[in-house]
């Protein structure tokens, strides 16, 4: 049986008026009964859950607008916003292929409660990416200081999102923000033990050093944004949690055409799925922003459109003059944004050289003097030069290398890791 037809509404903009998009067979699943559980505090912690949320979501002024990607973090926000004073109006969704995720689920959420919706549909995901001086490209390079391919995969969605609020008269911002990271969210935390997951969470939890672009790009466009996965009753609330409360496999309550009814499936953030049962998205699987959206073809797409000799020249190029890796054709069109913007080629002269470093050292290190990160400091990249952000960061927030040091990460195993408690 073909899944239902959404029909257009009044609530949405021009935009957003073709004919609607089948509603998949993962969002049928409306049912506010809870799973039953092994756990028998599973319940008592959804319970503890779904009111540090709602405290959360209730801010000291409104916020108008949400950034609406569909999945269950922002169909958490938007179905629990009627419960506070949030004051949500209308919402906002990228898409760059006619076949991105987070459209359907978006239309039914902003339907569900009569916010307005408008779809900003770009036509290609290379269209978000143009190396033009004030394009959505160089905007995110300049605010947040890097050509790490996998941040402005996401973040020149969120720009482009950011940029239709403002339009759109938008003062403060609702992201879902931190939720993965939080609650496990990311698949590649299903393979830790349960004491190495609750001390990855922990680490995070700690001030400054989740990163998100929405922050710095909202403020960089008047807006404030509002994440209420960051407020402390949330992160308080995570940091009690278990592994069994997190991540579990159960038959799968809403198949998709690449699913068996009743297969086994592993889901995190599971007391999140618990404690908003109402949630439309509630058995969504986790789509990072460069999925539900479309850029996470652009790699293959660079790939296609650049001379692979070209490549390989402006690589071996670069690491000679600028010092910096360049891996692959999509890292060198943003290192090309990157380095226009911040290189000053003319900083470095032989009458300035420091005298404890070679003339070329010195000349790199002067290069992105006025990007405002160190290069060459005390703790580098490897394949940059730029000062890795903190000494428990095995990865560069610059170039995006990994590992950025020399060596491996050491192993992080203690005694009792897989007790869950």
């Amino acid at each position: 049986m073909a899944p239902p037809k959404l029909p257009p509404k009044g609530n949405t903009d021009s935009e957003d008026s073709e004919d609607a998009v089948d509603t998949p067979t993962t969002m049928a699943s409306t049912d506010t009964t809870a799973l039953p559980s092994s756990s028998p505090s599973l319940a008592e912690k959804a319970q503890r859950c779904r009111a540090a949320l709602i405290t959360a979501l209730s801010p000291s002024e409104p916020v108008d607008t949400i950034l609406l990607s569909g999945g269950l973090d922002t169909s958490i926000i938007a179905d629990l916003a009627p419960l506070t004073h949030l004051g949500l109006k209308q919402a906002v969704t990228v898409v760059c292929t006619p076949t991105a995720p987070d459209e359907a689920y978006a239309r039914a959420i902003a339907e569900k409660h009569s916010l307005k919706h408008t779809v900003v549909r770009c036509d290609d995901p290379m269209s978000l990416v143009g190396d033009e001086e004030g394009g959505t490209l160089e905007t995110c390079v300049r605010v947040l200081k890097t050509f790490d391919p996998m941040e402005l995969r996401n973040a020149v969605v969120v720009a482009r999102a950011l940029v239709e609020c403002k339009r759109m008269g938008a003062k403060v911002v609702a992201t879902g923000d931190a939720a993965d990271e939080l609650f496990a969210g990311y698949s590649f935390l299903q393979g830790l033990s349960p004491g190495k997951l609750k001390r990855w969470i922990a680490r995070l939890s700690r001030p400054s050093v989740m990163r998100f672009c929405a922050g710095p790009l909202a403020a960089h466009l008047g807006l404030k944004v509002f994440q209420p996965f960051l407020a402390p009753p949330v992160i308080d609330f995570a940091l009690t949690c278990r592994r069994s409360d997190l991540i579990r496999s159960i038959p799968n309550p809403a198949p998709t055409k690449d699913t068996t009814p009743g297969e086994m499936t592993t889901f995190g953030k599971y007391v999140l799925r618990e404690a908003v049962p109402e949630a439309y998205s509630r058995w969504r699987r986790k789509d990072p922003i460069e999925v539900g959206s479309g850029t996470t073809t652009l790699p293959k797409l660079f790939e296609e459109h650049t001379d692979p000799a070209f490549v390989e020249a402006e690589k071996a190029r670069i690491l000679r003059e600028d010092g910096v890796t360049i891996r692959d054709a999509e890292h060198l069109h943003y290192y090309g944004v990157f380095r226009r913007v911040f290189a000053s080629d003319g900083a470095a002269s032989a009458e300035n050289e420091d005298q404890d470093m070679d003339a070329r050292q010195y000349r790199l290190k002067a290069l992105f003097a006025k990007c405002g990160i160190e290069r060459y400091g005390d703790d580098p990249c490897l394949e940059c030069g730029f000062q890795i952000d903190r000494l428990d960061s095995w990865f560069c927030v610059t170039c995006g290398a990994w590992p950025a040091r020399t060596g491996s990460p050491e192993g992080d195993v203690q005694e009792g890791d897989d007790l869950d408690e």
